[in-house]
């Protein structure tokens, strides 16, 4: 049986493996500067594990520390270039601090690793539309889509690319099917709600905006649509 945490850390057993679970054991109680330090021995203990460094990058990225996350996933890569997942995360760091490009390539790195990478898809769709491709975008989000059909988030995620294409139809479609999935989550209908609006559809779009209204009574987006659906506003 292995021993409990405290005890580990009494015994000093300095192994990567029991420096990843007092990591994980930090992280879980809060304790994001205690769980770096248990991570970054671990990586000293293995330096040619991948996934130990990905353990780090994981802490980093969720820290805003979006720089060092990064270069703990590149350093997981050229362990093992093949894993698509590592080349994602890296590639959401990136795109997050702002190097847009080089979180495109890795985008594409990790759906040439992996060409099934539902969320790699989606996370490049997403980048796309905010660099102002919405067509690649909208692409980008069939792809997840084809990948993942049930994924409410994938429909949702669609349903921008379209709105900011200004095809406010397949918006209002996309959006539909999100809401569809996730009947509990305000922002499908808020979204729904805006693209009917801009679509000139104001009695539906006053509807889908009550519905948003219902599940998060006081939210300041939701508020903010109903009441451009409530002025008429197109």
């Amino acid at each position: 049986m292995m021993p409990a945490v405290d005890s580990l850390e009494t015994q000093h057993m300095e192994t990567a493996e029991a420096c990843i679970r007092l990591g994980q054991t930090a992280q879980q109680r809060g304790d994001a500067e205690r769980a770096a330090l248990w991570f970054a021995r671990a990586v000293a203990h293995a330096p040619d594990s991948a996934p130990h460094h990905v353990h780090l990058g994981d802490l980093f990225h969720e820290a805003g520390q979006l720089k060092e996350a990064a270069l703990c996933y590149e350093e997981a890569l050229r362990l093992d270039p093949a894993q698509a997942e590592v080349a994602n995360r890296m590639a959401n760091a990136l795109s997050r601090a702002g190097y847009t490009g080089d979180a495109i390539g890795l985008y594409l790195q990790a759906l040439k690793a992996d060409p099934e990478h539902a969320d790699a898809y989606a996370n490049l769709g997403n980048l796309l539309r905010r660099l102002g491709h919405f067509q690649e975008a909208v692409a980008c989000c069939r792809e997840a889509l084809r990948l993942a059909p049930d994924d409410a988030e994938a429909w949702n995620n669609l349903g921008n690319a379209f709105t900011d294409a200004d095809r406010f139809g397949e918006a209002v479609a996309s959006y539909a099917e999100a809401a569809a999935r996730r009947p509990d989550a305000p922002i499908p209908f808020a979204n729904l709600a805006n693209a009917l609006r801009l679509a000139g559809r104001l009695e539906d779009a006053r509807e889908a905006a009550g519905r948003a209204l219902k599940l998060a009574p006081g939210d300041p987006l939701v508020e903010a649509v109903a009441e451009a659906c409530t002025k008429g506003d197109c």
